[in-house]
């Protein structure tokens, strides 16, 4: 595990390809961003906007995945190396919430011109799909009704989901629904925010319709520092209240936990690392 976790490495693998590869029209140039970028003089600008076309969110998903790995790898390396398998537990969780990442970048493979819109299959699934490119602002989703059982849904199940990337101010956010006989039994909501080029707060919130709790995985680093909380509430509504992050700046873990409670904090600051846990003793 001392590379972050296996899971994590493969999202790495994923949108590197995803963005090397291009997706609506052929291109000769190199892959666009395989080494983390570097900062240049107005950190307000992103770097997504120089996106070749067609991969602005494998892009954008690819330097955040970059920056984050370089930061948890050294958080990690730390607590690993004081043998702290109540970290290494815990750490799985995140690496797992990271994967949710993954279906954005799928977005990009879209090349079948519908009008002003791409659409087509999404990577891995049958599930016909949508992005509009408008500007600075990146628009995707479906809506899909699963006429028969698969190895991820029953018949009739029905999944749909809403994204908007804006490549200006460098921030995204992603929501998936999972609706079975009328019922949401599953939604999760991402978040991304772009501070500077080696900073980035971060959220993914998930509601389990069967129990009504919620969980969030939050994150915010600049260059080797590092935090991330993991939040819970219990019984909520379908509609339940989180800390939006989308189009804000410099939010911090603890600020997008308000209202929740802390299960676990893990953190590297100006050298030092730390990991608190109410489930992983």
């Amino acid at each position: 595990m001392r590379k972050t976790v296996a899971m994590f490495l493969i999202l790495l693998m994923v949108v590197g390809l995803l963005v090397s590869c291009g997706s609506n029209e052929e291109h000769e140039e190199e892959p666009v961003v395989d080494t983390p970028v570097e900062s240049t003089p107005d950190a307000d600008e992103p770097n997504t906007k120089d996106a070749t076309p067609g991969t602005e969110l494998a892009t954008f998903v690819d330097q955040y995945t970059t920056a984050k790995s370089e930061a948890w790898d050294a958080m990690a390396a730390k607590l690993e190396d004081e043998d702290n398998m109540a970290f290494m537990m815990g750490s799985m969780g995140f690496a797992f919430s990271d994967l949710v990442i993954v279906e954005i970048v799928m977005f990009d493979v879209l090349s079948e011109e519908l009008g002003d819109v791409f659409g087509g299959k999404l990577m891995f699934s049958d599930i016909e799909a949508w992005k509009k490119v408008n500007g600075d602002i990146v628009e995707f989703g479906y809506d899909h009704v699963y006429e028969e059982d698969s190895n991820t849904a029953e018949k009739g199940d029905r999944h749909f989901a809403q994204g908007k990337l804006d490549k200006k101010s460098g921030t995204v956010i992603y929501e998936t629904t999972i609706e079975r006989a009328g019922k949401i039994i599953n939604k999760n909501v991402v978040e991304i925010t772009r501070n500077s080029d080696t900073s980035y707060s971060s959220q993914v919130v998930t509601l389990d319709g069967e129990s009504m709790n919620v969980s969030a995985y939050l994150t915010w680093f600049e260059d080797a520092d590092i935090v991330s909380i993991l939040a819970t509430q219990e019984n909520a509504s379908i509609d339940f209240a989180y800390n939006s992050i989308y189009g804000k700046k410099n939010v911090k873990p603890e600020e997008m936990a308000t209202g929740m409670d802390i299960q676990m904090i893990t953190s590297l600051t100006d050298g030092v690392a730390i990991f608190e846990s109410n489930e992983y003793e």
